[in-house]
């Protein structure tokens, strides 16, 4: 048992690695199985994904609302994972909301010079970390590394990579974070409405 318990980690990257070497045999794209294909290899130049500034302006006003939608949406996920995350694993501060939303303000005006997606508090990739002994902002350097090294060099391995397999490691990463106990206990006291919501 405590071997399984050792192992545990490692079974997403086994599971990569064979559904991969399979791939590569069998060539799943010639018998209707969904792969990745072609990543695009490197990192982008920093400013090289801004549009045009003609085309800027004229959707800048438009996208006032959506991007406030999106930011508030991204801010209250951070603040819910992080508040989940110090309850079931204890942390040295209690999490301080004003905290979150500089240092959340601060990162997405970073990445906007790299024309990246908006960052926010991920349950996948958190809920991964987890599963792997993460406990510290380390994590997320050491993750970002092997990022940076597989967009560098490795993204044609991925080519055969079959998508069900891709969601399947999301599925079993983010399935422990989920909380069953909390609903039944509303259903219970006849809470309705919180259940539903």
């Amino acid at each position: 048992m405590r071997w399984f318990k050792l192992t545990r980690p490692y079974a997403a990257l086994a599971t990569l690695v064979i559904s991969i070497s399979l791939g590569y045999a069998v060539r799943y794209d010639q018998h209707g199985i969904e792969i990745v294909g072609d990543i695009p290899r490197g990192i982008p130049i920093p400013f090289s994904l801004f549009p045009a500034q003609a085309l800027w302006r004229a959707h800048f006003v438009s996208l006032i609302p959506t991007a406030l939608l999106a930011s508030l949406a991204g801010y209250l996920e951070s603040i819910a994972l992080a508040k989940k995350i110090y309850k079931d694993h204890g942390g040295r501060k209690p999490i301080s909301p004003n905290r979150e939303f500089i240092s959340l303000g601060i990162a997405n005006s970073a990445q906007m010079l790299l024309g990246g997606f908006p960052m926010m508090g991920s349950l996948c990739n958190t809920s991964a970390a987890l599963m792997c002994g993460g406990r510290s902002q380390g994590t997320a350097i050491v993750r970002s590394v092997v990022i940076a090294i597989v967009l560098l060099l490795l993204t044609p391995v991925f080519f055969y990579l079959p998508e069900a397999v891709l969601a399947a490691n999301v599925v079993v990463a983010v399935a422990k974070m989920v909380d069953f106990k909390s609903p039944v206990a509303l259903f219970k006291m006849m809470q309705f409405i919180d259940f539903v919501v």
